[in-house]
């Protein structure tokens, strides 16, 4: 008995898996429908089950269990929501957004999710809020200015929603924050760097911002700390792209897909890892399917739940 308590103890925490959706190879397509499972324990790549239409350029929000894929563009704008259950690899469709579009950026805790702004054929300043537990979706608190190809991650109690391009395309550095029990939105503190078409992912108490596109390829990492609103920087990746993907648990973001070059020409299925405790950078393992950007990202183990 005393051996058997001591293998038990001894045992370790599942370390989950990051999920890689849907993404785009052109401008015109083709567009995706597979996914791509990175297992942030042994950098084992895997398929996962495929989401119920192909499209590229949308975000992932994940629940405790489940991974919330909402709208996109294939090349026409999309409203639709794919729910991917973790423990069964099972997909389902979910409740629509209350507008098609495409671009937008997506946080959540574990009751709801953002889906915040976005190219409709006009620039968007509109969020949707996704309630899990009912699938119903409501009119969430408009942000201040009209945003898209921007990013966001958060903490349990607020999204941050950061950079991208504004209402008249230009680039920009400012964030907002939306606090999920209130449906607050203000305005947040800038990252360093104006970009669009960035990536994130987060650890328990930071936010990382990473790459994307300001007069050329970045490869810079910012990070934001939930707690005092403080924006520093982190590491850079090893690659410059845009149009990249972030997932991640407690100990690791696994960065993965995007374009280096021109759209559709140069498009990558390479992932680097971002180790939070010293803030190093490896290369990771490639994804199994297509070389493709725009994929959503969601993790079955993320850190703030």
């Amino acid at each position: 008995m005393t051996m058997f308590r001591f293998l038990m103890a001894k045992q370790p925490a599942a370390a989950g898996y990051g999920l890689f959706a849907g993404g785009a190879a052109g401008s015109s397509g083709p567009y995706y429908s597979t996914t791509d499972k990175y297992n942030f324990s042994t950098a084992v790549t895997s398929a996962g089950t495929s989401l119920g239409s192909s499209r590229g350029e949308m975000p992932g929000i994940s629940s405790a269990s489940i991974g919330y894929v909402g709208g996109g563009t294939n090349p026409s704008r999309s409203a639709a929501v794919d729910k991917y259950t973790f423990s069964s690899d099972n997909v389902a469709s979910g409740t629509n957004l209350l507008v098609a579009r495409m671009g937008l950026a997506g946080a959540g805790n574990s009751t709801v999710g953002i889906f915040g702004a976005g190219n409709s054929t006009i620039i968007e300043l509109i969020s949707d809020k996704y309630t899990f537990s009912s699938d119903s979706v409501a009119s969430g608190t408009s942000f201040s200015a009209s945003r898209w190809v921007w990013s966001a991650t958060g903490n349990s109690t607020k999204g941050i929603f950061a950079a991208g391009l504004t209402g008249s395309f230009v680039t920009t550095a400012t964030t907002s924050s939306y606090t999920y029990s209130s449906d607050a939105v203000a305005t947040a503190t800038s990252l360093s760097q104006s970009r669009y078409n960035l990536s994130s992912a987060n650890s328990a108490t930071v936010g990382f911002f990473a790459c994307g596109y300001s007069g050329g390829k970045l490869s810079s990492v910012e990070k934001y700390t939930f707690s005092s609103d403080a924006v520093s920087y982190g590491t850079s990746l090893n690659t410059a792209k845009e149009s990249n993907t972030g997932s991640s648990n407690a100990t690791v973001a696994i960065f993965g897909g995007g374009f280096t070059g021109g759209v559709g020409t140069s498009n990558t299925k390479t992932t680097e890892q971002y180790k939070f405790s010293d803030n190093s950078v490896t290369n990771g393992t490639d994804l199994t399917g297509s070389a493709r950007y725009g994929m959503a990202g969601c993790s079955s183990t993320p850190a703030h739940l």
